[in-house]
């Protein structure tokens, strides 16, 4: 009787390591495509979020200078005491008439500072990015005469790589 001797079928050691050295390099090649991609789908995503917190703070200075007459406080100082451009520290507060107001308070604990406003209907934060707001008269030279204002605002993200700014022009309705 002839034994016919059946071979063992399976990988050998060699060809297992070959395949999974070619399933490394070819993964390697597509991480390299879709990694840019991340990062600048990321930084898009940021940049989104920066225009809708500058439109929401846009919006809710516009409202507030529309329905205001002036400005009473910048930093909790009397807006008696400014003229020219200020950039907000503190606060900002816009007077619309003896019991309305609306205050704008700034948290300054971290590099990205926290802006709120503070009104009749109750506190809401308006952006956790804000960079800088800077403040200018418009029609006189101090903020107790203007008949409105300019205002810069800056945005930043969390990791200070991409920021935004806008800049508007707002005019007090209620001014007497």
């Amino acid at each position: 009787m002839n034994m016919v001797k059946k071979k063992k079928k399976g990988f050998t050691l060699i060809e297992l390591l070959l395949a999974l050295a070619l399933g490394a390099i070819f993964t390697a090649i597509a991480f390299s495509f879709f990694l840019p991609h991340q990062q600048a789908l990321n930084n898009v995503e940021k940049k989104s979020q920066l225009q809708m917190d500058m439109q929401l703070l846009m919006e809710s200075f516009s409202q507030s200078a529309m329905e205001a007459a002036s400005i009473s406080d910048i930093d909790a100082v009397s807006s008696l005491a400014f003229s020219g451009t200020k950039e907000i520290i503190s606060d900002i507060k816009f007077k619309v008439d003896e019991t309305e107001s609306y205050n704008y308070s700034i948290d300054i604990k971290t590099v990205n500072k926290n802006i709120f406003v503070e009104s009749s209907k109750g506190k809401r934060q308006l952006s956790s990015n804000l960079s800088s707001l800077k403040v200018t008269p418009l029609g006189a030279t101090d903020f107790l005469d203007c008949h409105g204002i300019t205002i810069d605002i800056k945005l930043s993200s969390s990791d200070g790589k991409i920021t935004y700014s806008a800049s508007n022009n707002m005019y007090f309705r209620n001014k007497n």
